[in-house]
């Protein structure tokens, strides 16, 4: 469930777009993870108190993931996405400021949340349930990288 949102109380989260070719990294989140299970979405979350919102995407992307990124190499998104979204203790309202990342290291690992996967950027509009505006980011980081 997508609503537009005014901004208030909302959750400030970040997450990062990993590009591979014509793949992105997005997470099917599982028990262990605060969104319904089985819920795709990029690799994000609330940005901690201390920390910029790329140092929060780039540390969610690793415990979420396994991969790590330069925090400098990332490139932000113009959009500051917003969504309520249906999770497991109910209704929240999010904001998210999404990365893009064509570098990384590591190997890709499951995680309490839930297990990373590889998926064709042409098929992401049609995984369920999709988190709110997942879609969207994930053609906004494809445009980019076609540039």
């Amino acid at each position: 469930m997508i609503e537009a949102l005014a901004l208030g109380d909302v959750i400030a989260t970040a997450g990062v777009v990993v590009v591979d070719g014509d793949h992105v990294l997005l997470v099917e989140h599982g028990d262990g993870a605060g969104h319904i299970t089985g819920a795709w979405g990029i690799p994000a979350g609330e940005i901690d108190g201390d920390e910029t919102a790329r140092v929060g995407a780039a540390r969610e992307l690793a415990e979420e993931t396994g991969l790590r990124v330069d925090v400098q190499e990332l490139v932000e998104l113009p959009t500051l996405y917003q969504a309520r979204i249906r999770r497991k203790v109910g209704s929240q309202r999010f904001s998210l400021r999404v990365f893009v990342a064509t570098r990384y290291q590591g190997n890709v690992t499951p995680s309490a949340e839930g297990v990373p996967r590889w998926v064709h950027a042409n098929e992401v509009a049609g995984l369920r349930p999709l988190l709110g505006n997942t879609a969207q980011i994930v053609e906004a980081a494809m445009q980019l990288q076609r540039r």
